[in-house]
């Protein structure tokens, strides 16, 4: 089952907030991670799947809209941010997600 448009903008979105999380972890997010993050976009996410956002841009492109923005915000509100990034089982659709994930973060 290919999960939809949407829930991979939703799954790009969320991780946008996980590294937002982890680059803030020591309340400060330097530029290095930035580029960094925007490096590790280009070589790992971009491409991985066929979704697109509403501008036709590849879908992974959140990852860097929500990161971007929440620097831009100065988010501190990261405590909960893995609870809500859990997407609990609940369909075969998050499965493939979470497993493709696995599979990224395990390399």
């Amino acid at each position: 089952m290919t999960p939809s448009n949407s829930t991979m903008i939703s799954f790009f979105q969320q991780l946008g907030k996980v590294f937002y999380s982890v680059a803030m972890a020591d309340n400060n997010i330097r530029n290095e991670e930035v580029d960094k993050l925007k490096k590790v976009l280009q070589t790992q996410w971009l491409g991985l799947d066929e979704t697109t956002d509403s501008f036709g841009s590849d879908s992974a492109y959140q990852i860097e809209i929500v990161f971007d923005w929440l620097i831009e915000i100065d988010w501190n509100d990261s405590e909960d941010v893995l609870n809500e990034f859990k997407f609990s089982g609940k369909n075969k659709s998050e499965l493939v997600l979470i497993s493709q994930l696995e599979s990224i973060l395990s390399k």
